[in-house]
């Protein structure tokens, strides 16, 4: 027997490693696509409640790699879109959900607004300058950004504040205005009715919000 020769024994334990690798493959694909079949469902029950047209690209690789679903369209006056933000090449790590809505701010206005976490932190990578509002019970919260100060402090006045405390996503999120269009950003993607029912209270929240802008 040749010393390079493969034993059969060699042989039987390669076979096995790529069945194993072929099961774990297949095991991540149809993981991927039953989380994909609950984020469309949620995404389709949020179309349903604020009546935006629902896009679902076209699968690929033979149906295996599927994007995340869309919402646009217009609410209350607004236009808006709710949509998985992507990072990453292509943006294709999808970890987090935006509500976007046009507003009647002055498209100079600019302004930020997080918990003062980590999260909150990165959301807020810019050079805007830190507003106290007075209200220590919110300032020591929330992290409030924005290039005019007087306006930040008319804008979040004591109903406002509250409204803030009371209706902030529980996981880390970020609001930003910038040329008159309001981004809130949370982490998470919906894939049962909790999470959506979450997305569901921000974008109320953003659409009040843009209302009383």
């Amino acid at each position: 027997m040749e010393e390079n020769a493969v034993s059969p024994e060699m042989w039987i334990a390669l076979a096995g490693m790529l069945v194993l690798l072929l099961g774990v493959a297949g095991a991540a694909i149809v993981y991927n696509l039953k989380l994909n079949a609950k984020l469309v469902h949620q995404f389709r029950l949020l179309s349903e409640k604020f009546e935006l047209e629902l896009t679902i690209p076209e699968a690929t690789m033979g149906g295996i790699y599927r994007r995340s679903p869309t919402l646009y369209g217009r609410c209350r006056g607004h236009e808006m879109s709710i949509f998985p933000k992507g990072y990453g090449l292509d943006n294709t790590r999808q970890t987090d959900v935006a509500v976007r809505i046009t507003t009647r701010a002055n498209a100079k206005l600019h302004l930020t607004l997080a918990k003062r976490n980590l999260a909150g932190k990165l959301g807020q990578v810019g050079r805007l300058k830190e507003v106290r509002t007075g209200d220590a019970s919110f300032d020591d919260v929330f992290s409030l950004k924005c290039n005019d100060a007087e306006a930040a402090k008319q804008l979040f006045d004591e109903t406002w504040r509250a409204k803030v405390a009371a209706e902030w996503p529980k996981e880390d999120s970020f609001l930003t205005l910038q040329d008159s269009i309001l981004t809130h950003l949370k982490m998470g993607l919906p894939y049962d009715d909790a999470a959506r029912q979450e997305i569901e209270a921000m974008t109320e929240f953003c659409l009040d919000l843009s209302d009383y802008l």
